[in-house]
């Protein structure tokens, strides 16, 4: 991450952090909540350096904008969507006139670490 943006000053000034990724080709999504450190090796740095950060980051592995993030997991939850998009919608069409909220339509779990 860059070490001019908003999300590095805000880990700078508050390190608890809640990271979401979302695959909604595949109805999956993640959520992970923890404490968020700026790693300065320069062997993680390079171990993770591709063609796209490059493309941010021009003077390479050594930019000094170059901000490396790690989140020490305390807590993750995941939603694997199972069902079809027609079964979504009108699991979700039957809510509305049932006032019940669909259920059974993913897999969803939470992990807590030590």
């Amino acid at each position: 991450m860059s070490r001019s943006g908003e999300p590095y000053s805000d880990i700078v000034s508050s390190s608890q952090v809640n990271v979401g990724f979302a695959d909604r080709s595949e109805d999956t999504y993640v959520s992970v909540s923890g404490v968020a450190e700026l790693n300065e090796d320069r062997a993680k740095r390079q171990e993770l350096w591709n063609k796209a950060a490059e493309a941010w980051f021009t003077k390479g592995v050594d930019d000094p904008d170059l901000a490396v993030v790690r989140v020490r997991i305390s807590h993750a939850s995941y939603w694997d969507v199972k069902a079809s998009k027609l079964t979504q919608l009108y699991a979700m069409a039957k809510a509305a006139v049932t006032g019940k909220p669909p259920t059974g339509l993913a897999e969803t779990g939470e992990v807590r670490m030590k």
